[in-house]
């Protein structure tokens, strides 16, 4: 039983992945409504049609026992299409992408039972070890929006999510006037 405990809270251990993110909006940019993620899209060169920056966005993600690299680096570009959308981006301007080692785990694990009476002793004991490297990768760009696109407007049960959500954390002025709409 113990060691099922322990190697349930081994592999939560190893296997949380986190995708954070963040967007800083640039002096001047319009206020927007957010848009789904799922509508913005991320370049890689810069788009022929015409486009204002409206933030600098960053999201980063980390690899884990169970997460590969590619796993990790597609968290962080969706990560990066949520931050996007946030600000209201039709897009993503990816400039730039690293990855750094965040971390070297070492996991060990042991279980011993000792069994003994009237002078001799049995000993059982199983031990496991598990190491590795946890990879951060992290994606900038900027957020765009086109010139003469239209920026969807959210439904009702959307407005009612954003209105949940921003009690649910600090806004900046910016955020308190799009959330009062």
């Amino acid at each position: 039983m113990k060691r099922a405990i322990l190697a349930g809270c081994s592999a939560l251990m190893l296997s949380g992945c986190i995708a954070d993110g963040s967007a800083t909006m640039l002096k001047g940019a319009p206020p927007a409504i957010p848009i789904p993620a799922d509508q913005v899209e991320i370049f890689l060169e810069e788009p022929k049609e015409p486009y204002e920056k409206i933030a600098v966005v960053s999201a980063s993600a980390h690899t884990t026992a169970i997460i590969s690299r590619a796993q990790a680096e597609q968290m962080a570009l969706q990560q990066l299409k949520v931050e996007g959308g946030k600000v209201g981006a039709h897009g993503v301007l990816l400039q730039d992408g690293s990855s750094r080692i965040s971390e070297v785990y070492s996991l060990d694990s042991a279980e011993a039972n000792v069994y003994g009476g009237y002078g001799y002793a049995n000993v059982n004991a199983v031990g496991t070890s598990s190491t590795g490297i946890k990879e951060e990768y992290t994606f900038r760009g900027y957020a765009i929006r086109f010139h003469g696109r239209p920026i969807p407007q959210p439904t009702p049960e959307q407005i009612k999510q954003y209105k949940q959500e921003s009690k649910q954390r600090s806004m900046s002025p910016r955020e308190t006037i799009m959330h009062s709409k």
